[in-house]
């Protein structure tokens, strides 16, 4: 019953927009806590499920990982952390037992993101000074980006250390807080 169910929740994403159409409506209209709210969401229904995302064998796989990375570079933090419990869970599922859209393509894409979001912003001088950014969540997103990378290194190899490498550069040339 609990598969079935499952199947019909994921495979409403392609179908009907179940996620997609409401988190790209609130964001649109910068309901921030309702795009948190639908993203918990998400984030709950693929963790719950993850042997069965990774397997991306049924409909709606695929469009909920795209819609957690897309999660992932949302402007309000709350919802970018709630996304990150996937990908935390999704390390754990060995690469072989994954999709291959679930390995390295993905976690490249990830890693661009998440190190985004964990540099500080240009102008940045201190938490004082500071009315963009929550200490607390900025603090609790370096935290848990933490162990994603770690495992995006261990996948990406060579590619990880260009991208980080292209950051860094890139961040010399235009102040960016990395």
């Amino acid at each position: 019953a609990r598969a079935e169910a499952v199947r019909i929740i994921l495979s409403a994403i392609p179908s009907h927009g179940f996620l997609a159409a409401p988190l790209a409506y609130c964001s649109s209209n910068e309901w921030d806590e309702a795009s948190h709210s639908l993203a918990c969401l998400a984030s709950d229904l693929a963790t719950e499920e993850v042997e069965t995302i990774a397997a991306c064998q049924i409909p709606g796989c695929a469009e909920i990982v795209e819609i957690l990375l897309r999660l992932q570079r949302h402007p309000f933090q709350p919802v970018a952390i709630s996304a990150l419990e996937f990908w935390l869970a999704l390390q754990d599922i060995p690469t072989e037992e994954r999709h291959p859209s679930l390995a390295a393509p993905l976690f490249g894409q990830l890693v661009d993101g998440l190190v985004t979001r964990v540099s500080y912003p240009p102008t940045f001088t201190n938490w004082e000074n500071e009315f963009e950014l929550d200490c607390q969540e900025f603090d609790e997103m370096r935290r848990m980006v933490a162990d994603v990378l770690v495992s995006s290194y261990f996948l990406l190899r060579c590619s990880y250390l260009e991208q980080l490498a292209n950051v860094i550069q890139s961040s010399q040339s235009d102040q960016n807080g990395w």
